[in-house]
């Protein structure tokens, strides 16, 4: 099993991910962020609804979630990991109040077997 520490890069490569447009996440996410007046949510990564419940249904956001999951399943096995390795993975995406669909802070945390987190805080990009 190679080492957790590599957890750390991999939640740096995801958070960048789910910052740029190529993620899926953009713009649905800042879409339903301002339809529900609400600036940021948390999804889970490795379980958990499909749909986070304080944001409206939409099937890009559900696709843009979904598309997001799995590279994280992706990048996971590309490390050499695989789920029984992870205890839980959330991202976190916070918007500004009028920045736009496509700016977010985004937090990753991943929770390895161990118990350890690994996490990687990116702020809000222009």
């Amino acid at each position: 099993m190679p080492s957790f520490k590599l957890l750390s890069g991999l939640a740096h490569d995801l958070g960048e991910h789910a910052q740029s447009a190529l993620s899926g996440l953009h713009p649905h996410l800042g879409e339903a962020y301002r339809s529900a007046s609400i600036h940021g949510t948390e999804l889970d990564l490795v379980e958990g609804a499909p749909h986070p419940r304080d944001l409206p249904v939409s099937e890009p956001l559900r696709m843009g979630i979904s598309s997001i999951r799995q590279r994280f399943s992706a990048m996971l096995a590309a490390r050499g990991f695989s789920a029984a390795d992870i205890r839980s993975a959330v991202l976190i995406c916070r918007f500004t109040g009028g920045g736009g669909d496509h700016v977010a802070a985004v937090r990753v945390a991943i929770v390895a077997s161990d118990g350890r987190t690994y996490s990687c805080d990116l702020g809000f990009v222009a």
